[in-house]
């Protein structure tokens, strides 16, 4: 019988690191929830009844056969066939040829995968996942993590990091100056790309455990994390001093405590009686959902932020509320570098708190509302942020528009919305007669 060869097409093409990885996961199928267990093969050699099977042997790719007497044939020390049966599954038990740990120990230590390859098949995995997707941002910081540590422990093979020499990482970070919340960011990542290397029946091959004390690991407190938060003078003086289009979305940041991303994101149809429809996210120029399932809500405006969100935006029906003169998102990062640090930069912000971003407003907010004792429910509505306790579910203060119309008025901004001075924005601006009409609200 002829065999048909099958030559892959381009499409077909594997990378070499991934081709050795799934050569390096087909020996892994030595595992004891493969097979279901071995009796071993009893047979005679030389005047002995003799116990054959197959052994796991760290240091080697295959597993070694081996061969115990049970006992003589004939005479002295004979058995019968069924107490020759119960003695050679006694050897193989006593042995530990079926025991889970040692099979596991075996398959770690003849894995040839490095962390730098490891660390690739994971982040494919983490971009293709599709229960509990994880959004672009945290996928980025997770890729500058990998690329932080590759140069540290690339090359070095799996089995061979373990918890001493994780705790010499972490001994090298701590020389570098990083900080505690860093330190944790990238141990973080480090161990999930170790317990992401699994044999075909997904049982990690490294099942270690990280001792915090044991790895000298930092500990992440509230007083040695950086969270600086705007004031009202602070609001006010970046609302004056921006450009009109950024004005608008400061004090709308300022006035909702909305993520950057979330107001980047808004369309004019979100827009709709003095309440915003959060419902994506825009993050590198594309739209994404929420942060998390609560991001998905209702967020009401103060009815003079209200206005002045209606006089920016005009007589546009569609598009972005905040867009460039084509018509195109803005980009949270160019907003970042060009607009807001220049602006704090001229204010003279506390270069003790370093240069602040966009969640700063979201604290001001947040603090404000604090401030003002509006219900815990409804600020984590507006926030965005998970109920605490059960009991809290019960709360359904999202249904109750007239209550929530009350209270946004009743605990209001926060900073002088006077100070806002704006014109409709308009994507493109019409020429007749050689001169631009502009469009009057």
């Amino acid at each position: 019988m002829q065999v048909r060869r099958h030559n892959p097409t381009p499409c077909e093409a594997v990378p070499i690191a991934t081709l050795a990885t799934a050569i390096s996961d087909l020996r892994l199928r030595r595992s004891v929830a493969h097979r279901s267990g071995q009796s071993g093969c009893v047979t005679r050699k030389n005047g002995f009844y003799v116990v054959r099977f197959r052994q796991d042997v760290p240091g080697q790719p295959e597993r070694v056969l081996r061969s115990v007497r049970i006992c003589p044939i004939k005479g002295l020390g004979s058995l019968t066939k069924t107490q020759r049966e119960f003695r050679a599954k006694q050897i193989v038990q006593e042995s530990g040829a079926d025991d889970l740990g040692n099979v596991r120990e075996a398959a770690a230590v003849n894995r040839t995968v490095t962390f730098s390859e490891q660390a690739e098949q994971w982040l494919h995995e983490m971009h293709n996942r599709k229960r509990d997707p994880v959004k672009p941002r945290t996928l980025g910081n997770w890729k500058s993590h990998v690329a932080w540590l590759l140069p540290r422990v690339g090359d070095v093979r799996l089995p061979d990091l373990t918890p001493a020499r994780a705790r010499e990482l972490i001994t090298v970070m701590a020389k570098k100056g990083l900080s505690a919340k860093t330190i944790k960011n990238y141990f973080g990542v480090f161990t999930q790309v170790i317990a992401s290397a699994k044999n075909d029946k997904g049982e990690e091959l490294y099942p270690y455990k990280w001792d915090p004390a044991f790895l000298d690991l930092p500990k992440v407190t509230k007083s040695n994390q950086r969270c600086p938060t705007f004031t009202a003078d602070v609001v006010e003086k970046i609302v004056s001093l921006a450009m009109p289009q950024e004005a608008m979305l400061y004090a709308l940041l300022a006035g909702t405590g909305l993520r950057v991303g979330e107001a980047l994101g808004l369309e004019i149809q979100h827009f709709v009686d003095d309440s915003l429809n959060i419902k994506q996210s825009l993050w590198n120029g594309k739209t994404f959902s929420p942060k998390t399932d609560n991001g998905v809500r209702p967020v009401d405006l103060p009815h003079d932020l209200a206005q002045k969100l209606r006089q920016f935006i005009g007589r546009r029906r569609t598009g972005y509320i905040f867009q460039t003169e084509k018509g195109s998102p803005l980009h949270q990062s160019n907003l970042l570098r060009r607009r807001l640090h220049p602006i704090l930069k001229i204010i003279g912000w506390d270069p003790k708190n370093g240069l602040a971003g966009f969640h700063a407003f979201r604290r001001f907010r947040v603090t404000h509302l604090r401030k003002q004792r509006v219900a815990e429910d409804l600020t984590r509505l507006w926030i965005g942020h998970s109920n605490k306790s059960v009991t809290d579910g019960y709360v359904k203060v999202s249904d109750d528009e007239g209550f929530r119309r009350s209270a946004v008025e009743q605990a209001g901004l926060g900073f002088r919305l006077e100070l806002l001075q704006l014109f409709p924005s308009v994507p493109h601006v019409s020429v007749t007669n050689s001169s631009p009409q502009m469009l009057v609200v």
